[in-house]
């Protein structure tokens, strides 16, 4: 049997009790390429964040929260507003 790979990308904002699901990525059938890519979402989500052309301090927090992402967490904070993913994994016959 093999296992497929379904990246899923929540966010949770300040206060609130529960995450809200984003979206959902089909990442195949190896789980490091799947924690690689969430981690490549997160920074994604973080570039984005650069993009809204912030102040100098909140650039250089979401820069070293974007070398961090190379040690291996799953999770981006910024703006009272948490970014994570989780992988899931289902066996499938071929």
């Amino acid at each position: 049997m093999k296992k497929e790979f379904i990246i899923k990308i929540y966010k949770k904002k300040a206060g609130e009790r529960s995450e809200t699901f984003v979206r959902d990525i089909w990442s195949g059938y190896d789980k490091k390429t799947a924690f690689n890519e969430g981690r490549g979402e997160l920074v994604r989500i973080a570039n984005c964040d650069l993009d809204r052309g912030l102040c100098e301090a909140s650039e250089n927090n979401i820069l070293a929260e974007i070398k961090a992402f190379k040690n291996g967490p799953n999770n981006y904070y910024y703006d009272q507003t948490t970014w994570f993913f989780k992988v899931f994994s289902k066996s499938i016959k071929k």
